[in-house]
């Protein structure tokens, strides 16, 4: 649908949530729900430590680590308040070792051709997914190896609410 239509309609319980261009609803999903339904996404449950001015705000996950993200489009999250973190696999870079970003352990390794999936506990819930190009110049790092992810600045969004883990 996404290829072929330059409006999509995203609808849940037969009611429409969101409707746009195909790379809004992609990269701008209004809805927890549309963030889970276009795409792969990783979901963490989080709580708002703080908000700030320019309207980002730190989100604390289960295992302690944070990371920056921004509301989803029409939504208000508080300080203290619960919520669903929104991360695409691609929209993470990889160093191995390093500091600043999300620390995590490499837990296995998926090559697919032009695409490698990696998989990445963080200490708590599910595993953290993180795609690279399948290029000659990636370096993959071997299973068991520390590393900090950094994800693009743009990318985390929160919506109001928790994912099921």
């Amino acid at each position: 649908a996404l290829l072929i239509s330059d409006r999509v309609a995203v609808m849940s319980t037969g009611k429409v949530v969101q409707l746009g261009p195909p790379r809004e609803i992609y990269l701008q999903p209004s809805t927890l729900f549309v963030a889970s339904f276009i795409g792969d996404n990783n979901l963490l449950p989080a709580m708002v430590e703080e908000t700030r001015p320019d309207g980002s705000l730190l989100a604390r996950l289960p295992g302690g680590q944070a990371l920056i993200a921004h509301a989803a489009p029409g939504q208000k999250l508080s300080h203290g308040e619960a919520c669903t973190v929104s991360l695409r696999p691609q929209d993470v870079d990889l160093k191995e070792g390093g500091s600043g970003g999300l620390e995590g352990v490499l837990e296995d390794i998926q090559f697919l051709g032009n695409t490698i999936k990696m998989y990445f506990s963080l200490g708590e819930g599910k595993p953290v997914v993180v795609t690279l190009p399948g290029r000659h110049d990636v370096t993959i790092p071997t299973v068991g190896s520390k590393c900090t992810l950094h994800p693009s600045a743009h990318a985390v969004t929160a919506f109001e609410g928790v994912v099921s883990q």
